[in-house]
């Protein structure tokens, strides 16, 4: 089996003194968000061996807070800067290159792209009502059973397990 778990980015500072919007931290209320978010993944097991993570500040930020609580970081975590602001089709061809020998695999990054690619990869589930939105501080789950590869991937082949938002 392999599962994808797909992050928006916790609660970002508005607009002020930061440069770019790139360059956004985490509000306070976001950094509590990205701590609940690992702490809910340590506490449910979730083994991840990979992650792909945007180079923006706010999800990087997310990043070390997530992998901050009991949750181990995988060695294989990258930090790509074609993930800022990346449509579905960047989203779903990144996933597509994970490496087979990852069953769990994290990505953190941004809407609009990120509920796009929730839409075309999510074929069913129970939680399919996280579909109208994908708002900062959410968790999806998706898992597949047909994929001996991520190479395999097409839209609708995974379920939507679960949805946890902060």
């Amino acid at each position: 089996m392999r599962r994808l778990l797909l992050v928006r980015h916790a609660l970002a500072a508005g607009a002020g003194p930061f440069g770019t919007d790139k360059d956004r931290p985490l509000s306070v209320d976001g950094q509590a968000q990205a701590l609940r978010l690992g702490e809910y993944l340590g506490d449910a097991g979730y083994n991840i061996d990979c992650a792909r993570i945007s180079d923006a500040r706010r999800t990087r930020e997310t990043c070390a807070l997530i992998f901050e609580s009991n949750l181990r970081t995988p060695e294989d975590l990258a930090y790509e800067s074609g993930l800022y602001n990346a449509s579905a089709g960047d989203l779903f061809e990144t996933v597509r290159t994970l490496p087979d020998s990852a069953k769990t695999a994290l990505v953190i990054a941004h809407n609009p792209g990120l509920g796009d690619l929730l839409k075309l990869l999510a074929g069913s589930g129970d939680h399919m009502d996280i579909m109208s939105g994908f708002s900062c501080g959410t968790l999806c789950v998706l898992e597949s059973r047909e994929l001996s590869g991520w190479r395999e991937l097409e839209p609708g082949m995974m379920c939507l397990k679960y949805a946890f938002h902060t």
